[in-house]
């Protein structure tokens, strides 16, 4: 069985997947900065695609890097400024 470690972008895409957590981020992103899911079956959890937001809440298409697949930096999303 595979192990998956956190921090991982394949531990981040789980996450998503499963929705185990709605917002992700990499540590050295702008602050306000993350991606989240859209799912095209929700019952069987298949991501439809995957979108930056910024802070200004717009919204665009996210094509991992090669850094964003290696890194190892991979966190839940916390909004602190609206907590």
């Amino acid at each position: 069985m595979l192990t998956i470690i956190d921090g991982t972008f394949s531990w981040a895409l789980e996450c998503l997947r499963t929705k185990l957590l709605n917002k992700l981020r990499r540590k050295g992103w702008p602050k306000g900065v993350y991606i989240k899911a859209t799912f095209l079956d929700l019952e069987e959890k298949i991501v439809s695609y995957i979108y930056f937001v910024y802070p200004d809440g717009s919204q665009e298409l996210y094509e991992p890097s090669q850094r964003d697949l290696l890194g190892k930096d991979w966190e839940e999303y916390y909004d602190t400024e609206n907590n």
